[in-house]
């Protein structure tokens, strides 16, 4: 459970962070790569049950942040959920190397997506 609070919360944050203090994306890009991480362990934990909490951090940032963060974050996490579910999916390997490979993946797509 604290997994899930930690993961939709960061998102929250940060969408709200990028609405406000857009000059400090940095520091907000990298909390960004342990959303991933949250994520993960969201998915371990409660299965594609991750994609319900992804959709209530994007509702709760579309109310509390600027709409074009909230719409640019939901399509990056829409991207980067869907690579998530098919390394989870269809990988049999540990957990961390998924974790691993999940990230490496996935991480890379999201500024280009966020930015669009």
């Amino acid at each position: 459970m604290l997994f899930l609070i930690a993961y939709i919360g960061s998102v929250v944050l940060i969408n709200f962070a990028f609405s406000t203090a857009p000059h400090l994306d940095v520091i907000w890009s990298a909390w960004g790569g342990l959303v991933f991480i949250l994520r993960d362990m969201v998915q371990t934990r409660f299965g594609h049950g991750a994609i319900i909490a992804m959709l209530a951090a994007l509702v709760l940032s579309y109310v509390t942040s600027d709409p074009a963060i909230a719409l640019a974050s939901a399509t990056a996490f829409a991207v980067s959920e869907c690579i998530d579910w098919l390394v989870f999916s269809i990988t049999k390997r540990p957990l961390h190397d998924r974790l691993w490979i999940s990230s490496a993946l996935s991480i890379p797509l999201v500024p280009s997506f966020s930015s669009a």
